[in-house]
């Protein structure tokens, strides 16, 4: 009684399984519609129906195959893309680093050449001051401050001149000095 009870437990499930079956299971997860075969292949094997126990078997063998192969390939693609998204952080954070690094280097050297183009003019116009100091003590230096005319030193500088020109061209040369 016990085996005709399981073998109609068993009837009655290979008939809904063939119902579920032959709607092609659209509306369910393919590791469901897997476990769908597997359950006929024991139906099947319990009513003694080895043939389409075995090839039910297969094909759960088969979706079972297949969708841990998805599964492996979906989990495979989800760690690639969590680790070319860490890969892409860290190279955005070293990018940032460098970036930081160049712009601190552009700041000194911008403040470099600031500091070096203050120190030029500032030369350039301590040159420009120098020489017109020069050029007023020279001049100071020559002439009488009082009348504006030559002094002793500048006469005897273009006196000296003078003679030497005199000489160098054998002419002859006057020279007057009124005090």
């Amino acid at each position: 009684a016990r085996i005709d009870l399981n073998q109609g437990r068993a009837a009655e499930a290979l008939a809904t399984l063939n119902g579920v079956l032959e709607k092609g299971g659209a509306d369910m997860p393919p590791n469901k519609i897997a476990m769908l075969y597997r359950w006929r292949a024991q139906a099947n094997a319990a009513l003694k129906r080895h043939d389409q126990a075995y090839a039910d078997l297969a094909e759960y063998v088969r979706r079972y195959v297949e969708v841990n192969d998805a599964e492996r390939s979906a989990q495979s693609a989800a760690i690639r893309a969590r680790f070319e998204t860490d890969r892409e952080i860290e190279r955005n954070a070293s990018l940032k680093r460098e970036l930081t690094r160049q712009q601190t280097t552009l700041h000194w050297t911008i403040l470099g050449i600031v500091a070096g183009v203050f120190v030029i003019v500032l030369l350039t116009y301590i040159l420009i001051i120098s020489m017109r100091h020069r050029r007023e003590l020279g001049r100071l230096a020559s002439l009488d401050s009082l009348t504006g005319v030559p002094n002793r030193r500048n006469i005897v500088e273009l006196a000296t001149q003078a003679l030497e020109d005199a000489t160098t061209h054998r002419q002859p040369l006057t020279v007057g000095l009124i005090d």
